[in-house]
């Protein structure tokens, strides 16, 4: 699929007006590494290749790269599971090589929506005049993050939960779910491409907001707003004043709680 086709029909409204200015010719990619579980193999050196501290048991990863929209754009490789294959490296890894032709396919100022295991890879991929939107760290010192942090990593989430329930979907058939023969290992990349093409073709978009381009909007005019709790709470010293509770009937009418629609309720989720 050409870069203005990918940019034009698999990047939502909302993930334009986030992150590109509703620019039409830029494309919005979110990346994510996901797992695939394999055999303990009795050659150490695969073993010790493919065993993850992380998770405790022999493995190798797919990098996924999907569209605001869900739609599954490449699979590569899959990568070694030990230290020196994370989601950083293995990012780098695919730019340098220049795997399945990235470095012309994608543009400048192209967005990568990505989570905090691609830290180390920002100022790299910001090298390459690629715009890098990732959740924010709570620095040193800090118990939390300020308002302005957390409605930024808010947008980022908005847009990036739909690698995760990509990668579901991938581990929805079967073979790819349970753990893999290491007969299989050679051809496991191929089975998630072919996998993927399957889900592309045949399933729903997992997101299909194309008819509704204010969305957006309202979220970044949302997001400049101050907390309110948060003053009311300081204005009123109620940090350092005990707590009085009462029962609330919840058969009785509350005059002053707001009353939500199903459709708020969707907007806001």
């Amino acid at each position: 699929m050409s870069h203005s086709v990918f940019a034009q029909s698999h990047t939502t409204p909302t993930a334009k007006t986030l992150f590109t200015g509703n620019n039409e010719d830029t494309a919005v990619l979110i990346l994510d590494g996901t797992y695939i579980y394999i055999q303990k193999s009795s050659y150490h050196k695969f073993q010790k290749k493919t065993y993850s501290m992380h998770k405790n048991r022999p493995l190798v990863k797919p990098m996924i790269i999907v569209g605001s929209d869900g739609y599954i754009l490449s699979v590569l490789g899959p990568y070694y599971a030990n230290g020196h294959n994370n989601d950083a490296s293995i990012t780098k890894h695919l730019f340098k090589t220049n795997a399945e032709d990235i470095k012309n396919w994608i543009k400048d100022d192209d967005v990568l929506v990505v989570d905090r295991g691609f830290r180390d890879a920002q100022a790299f991929l910001e090298s390459l005049n690629l715009k890098v939107e990732m959740p924010c760290f709570i620095k040193k010192g800090q118990k939390q993050h300020t308002t302005e942090e957390a409605n930024s990593s808010r947008l980022i989430t908005k847009v990036r939960w739909v690698v995760e329930s990509a990668n579901g979907r991938i581990k929805q058939w079967r073979f790819l779910d349970k753990v893999v023969s290491n007969h299989f290992v050679p051809y496991i990349g191929d089975f998630v491409r072919i996998v993927s093409a399957f889900i592309n073709c045949f399933r729903a978009p997992l997101i299909n907001d194309f008819c509704n381009a204010e969305h957006g909007q309202t979220m970044l005019d949302i997001a400049q707003l101050g907390n309110q709790v948060q003053k009311y709470v300081e204005d009123n010293n109620l940090t350092r004043k005990n707590a009085i509770y009462s029962e609330v009937n919840g058969t009785e009418n509350v005059l002053d709680f707001p009353k939500l629609t199903f459709q708020q309720i969707r907007d806001i989720i």
